[in-house]
């Protein structure tokens, strides 16, 4: 049987205990195989996280960016 070099890990976490955990682990495994180490974070949209996964916010205008 053949194993593949594992050289890149992607974990991604949501700031939570469990996240933590994983992002722990990968960086001992990281390590241990001298891998490169990717994090994603996870954050929660605030609109989405009040009102629902249907919350719309209109864009913002361009002209509005500059005075």
């Amino acid at each position: 049987m053949t194993t593949l070099p594992m050289n890149r890990i992607l974990v991604t976490t949501d700031g939570s205990e469990l996240g933590q955990h994983a992002l722990t682990h990968a960086q001992g495994l990281a390590g241990a195989l001298g891998a490169e180490l990717t994090v994603l974070s996870i954050q929660t949209d605030p609109l989405v996280a009040a009102y629902g996964e249907h919350a719309y916010a209109m864009p913002t205008p361009k002209k509005a960016w500059t005075s």
